[in-house]
């Protein structure tokens, strides 16, 4: 499935994209989906409340040093982001994307697509944020 020559629209529009990527997070966590069928968003949430630790990418070394703890093993010193545009740029075959700015419509059709992971991605980065060590106010 090639998607670098297609517009967002033509990705929005395109079955077979949309039966792997929409809801993608939610077809993940939802415990009870089978394909074919649609996911439950109820069932997601309560499978992701359900989880000891969770974690977002905004906060990886802590989701990972928590995961360490939960195991009873010693975290590593640093945490390598291996999905990055410049870890990906020496790579053979490499081949960058441009990225354009959305119109309106176009980022109104992807929030439309999106939102059900939206629901999933907020309830997980207040989990995650829950499980924080609080900051030490400022001096």
């Amino acid at each position: 499935m090639r998607v670098k020559e297609k517009s967002i629209s033509e990705i929005l529009d395109d079955p077979e994209i949309g039966a792997w990527l929409g809801c993608y997070y939610l077809k993940q966590l939802d415990p009870g989906f089978r394909a074919g069928s649609p996911a439950n968003t109820d069932r997601a949430l309560a499978f992701l409340a359900g989880c000891e630790v969770v974690g977002t990418f905004d906060d990886l070394p802590g989701f990972i040093r928590r995961v360490f703890s939960l195991l009873k093993l010693e975290p590593p010193e640093a945490i390598p982001i291996a999905n990055s545009r410049v870890s990906l740029a020496g790579r053979r075959g490499f081949e960058p994307v441009e990225v354009k700015d959305l119109t309106t419509s176009e980022r109104a059709r992807l929030t439309a697509f999106c939102a059900e992971d939206r629901v999933i991605f907020e309830r997980a980065a207040d989990l995650a944020a829950a499980a924080r060590p609080a900051q030490a106010p400022a001096a």
